[in-house]
């Protein structure tokens, strides 16, 4: 009986001969108020025509591709039941094979979905550079992938994989809402159970009273 370790080892040989291997991915995203923009740039090793991409589609949202010097047009976007499939033209580097694209995203910005491609990185490389503008400073651990500050004031993170989204911290106006709710309910609660304190008391002292 053939060993299964070595089975899966064949399935991602051919994984990677079919699809490519990923040497490195650049993801950048500019925050914009109620816009993301998003720079994808993908290198793999091996001479594809095309590399193919998948991207969630999140409710409520809005992505349009965006045409940009240096970016090989032809670009299909297939859309499916929530996700789109890209199949995106690759051009010759210095040494491997480049695909590159770029898309704004509107509506709401809870998770903005970054292209996730078909072929794999290898592990424990830190292959994938996400870097983000416009973060709010002071927030950057609460985001998802964690960002860390780069000396030219833009957060970045370096991956294994690239990740299929990419959630933001919230805004500091966000978060002084949401901590003076909390704050809201706990007094809310506390007057309350004072409140009944207080009655149980009256009770206790009043004549004929329990």
């Amino acid at each position: 009986m053939p060993d299964p370790a070595h089975l899966l080892m064949l399935a991602a040989a051919a994984a990677r001969v079919l699809s490519g291997q990923l040497t490195s991915a650049d993801i950048s995203i500019e925050l914009v108020e109620n816009t993301a923009v998003v720079e994808a740039r993908y290198e793999l090793s091996e001479s594809l025509d095309s590399l193919r991409l998948s991207l969630i589609r999140f409710p409520d949202q809005r992505v349009e591709p965006e045409k940009v010097e240096g970016i090989e047009p032809g670009t299909r976007w297939e859309a499916k039941p929530g996700l789109t499939w890209l199949s995106v033209p690759m051009t010759a580097g210095d040494r491997n094979r480049i695909a590159r694209l770029r898309y704004r995203v509107t509506g709401p910005l809870a998770r903005i979905p970054i292209p996730v491609p078909e072929a794999p990185a290898e592990p424990g490389l830190g292959a994938v550079t996400l870097t983000v503008r416009g973060v709010p400073s002071g927030r950057l651990l609460e985001g998802f992938p964690r960002l860390v500050r780069a000396p030219d004031g833009s957060a970045e993170a370096r991956l294994d994989n690239v990740p299929a989204f990419f959630r933001p911290p919230p805004s500091s106006e966000a978060w002084s809402v949401n901590r003076g709710a909390q704050w809201f309910v706990v007094l809310l609660v506390a007057g309350a159970s004072a409140a009944w304190a207080l009655r149980a008391r009256r009770r206790k002292r009043a004549p004929g009273g329990p």
